[in-house]
């Protein structure tokens, strides 16, 4: 469960800092899998890395709201997120992380969006 408290709080941060963004790249196995709730699946750690540069460069500013649940298969996140964009504006949205863990990596992250 640590892991996914670093998730949020280097996520939180990795839009405005280098070293927070490699770190929370870092936190997923060279083989991960990221599913959004639009379909898009990011598979290896080339494919992670570019979802989220796409991602911060669009929302540099992120904060979250959170709470972690184990599992049987991994755990579930339940978030809310605020991001202010490139352009200065404002969006929310919450949802939930369906997420697996091997030997201290993320193996397997579905973003569900409400």
């Amino acid at each position: 469960m640590e892991i996914l408290e670093h998730y949020f709080l280097l996520a939180d941060s990795a839009g405005e800092d280098a070293k927070s963004f490699w770190e929370l790249c870092n936190l997923f196995a060279a083989n991960a899998v990221i599913k959004t709730d639009g379909g898009e699946t990011y598979s290896g750690r080339e494919a992670i890395i570019s979802f989220f540069k796409n991602f911060f460069d669009t929302n540099p500013t992120v904060r979250h709201l959170w709470d972690i649940q184990k599992t049987s298969t991994g755990f579930k996140t339940n978030w809310a997120l605020i991001c202010r964009s490139i352009a200065g504006t404002y969006s929310a949205q919450t949802g939930r992380h369906l997420v697996e863990i091997k030997d201290g990596k993320i193996i397997y992250l579905q973003i569900i969006s409400h």
